[in-house]
């Protein structure tokens, strides 16, 4: 009887840790971002080297990280309750006040040739303004079969000023599912200073 019960609890026990790595698997990147909103409230703060400050509003269960010098702060988010048979669906986002390598000018302009070369195209999508000023989103995507993800839709957005280099960016890369949220976050982001 007794080695009936200790097998009973054996399989109780074997069977909650399974579950947990199960939980674990499928909600950790949740867990975390519930963490990071319990410590840091919903609002991530950058702050420029010349003292403009803005203010990123994180969405619920989206992980935050700031980086050490606060200039920009980079989003993530896996889908949940995932179907054994289907990819995750998966998505990071990044906002900065730090120079940036590329202006909206400089995006409009015919591809190069190793854009060219390498099979990038380059696509004006939208326009938005955000933290008082007007950033042009565009879309970027490989053609080119072995930069290209086979069967998996990835969606890579850069958002700039028009000119200057130093003013508030975004960018965005992961499933189509998630873009209305990026812009959502940029149309919430303000300047308070």
């Amino acid at each position: 009887m007794a080695g009936i019960q200790r097998l009973r609890k054996l399989g109780l026990c074997f069977t909650l840790g399974l579950l947990a790595l199960v939980l674990a698997d499928q909600f950790m990147g949740e867990f975390l971002a519930l963490v990071w909103h319990v410590r840091h409230g919903k609002t991530a703060r950058l702050q420029a080297y010349d003292g403009r400050k803005y203010a990123v509003e994180v969405p619920l269960l989206w992980l935050a990280n700031a980086d050490d010098n606060g200039w920009s702060v980079f989003m993530s988010k896996t889908g949940s309750m995932r179907h054994p048979f289907r990819r995750r669906s998966w998505s990071t986002m990044s906002f900065s006040v730090s120079p940036m390598y590329n202006t909206a000018e400089e995006l409009r302009r015919p591809r190069s040739p190793i854009q060219i070369k390498i099979g990038l195209k380059v696509t004006e999508i939208a326009a938005f303004t955000a933290a008082g000023q007007d950033v042009y989103c565009f879309d970027q995507q490989f053609t080119r079969d072995r930069l290209a993800s086979p069967g998996i839709a990835t969606v890579n957005l850069e958002c700039v000023p028009l000119s200057d280099k130093r003013f508030f960016s975004a960018s965005y890369s992961g499933s189509p599912e998630f873009v209305p949220e990026f812009y959502g976050v940029l149309k919430s982001v303000r300047r308070l200073e």
